[in-house]
């Protein structure tokens, strides 16, 4: 079962994000608590917080790491703040099936 970060949606899987600019290595990281109740995957990006430069490295790591079309990932929300809500366009049976193989490859390691 994926973690309560993924949600779905009209148009695909709805994904709370944490973003960690700035860090030494890209990674998709654990699941974490906003402080608020939200359940957010943690991510790790080398790029800065500045231009939209770390927006783009999610879109482009998390493209990478799931084998979705970088067209296919918007940020709906949360694009100037560390906290996001990111939209995985496609097939939502399809989406949450390939989501839920990573999560348990990810938790194996």
């Amino acid at each position: 079962m994926l973690p309560i970060c993924f949600q779905p949606a009209m148009d695909g899987v709805e994904l709370y994000v944490y973003c960690a600019p700035g860090a030494a290595k890209e990674k998709i990281g654990d699941v974490v608590d906003d402080g608020q109740g939200q359940m957010e995957l943690k991510i790790y990006v080398t790029a800065p917080p500045e231009d939209g430069k770390a927006n783009k490295a999610i879109v482009k790591l998390l493209s990478k790491q799931w084998d979705i079309a970088k067209s296919k990932i918007q940020i709906l929300r949360g694009e100037s703040s560390r906290h996001k809500k990111i939209l995985l366009i496609g097939d939502v049976g399809q989406l949450q099936n390939q989501l839920q193989i990573w999560y348990q490859q990810a938790a194996r390691n």
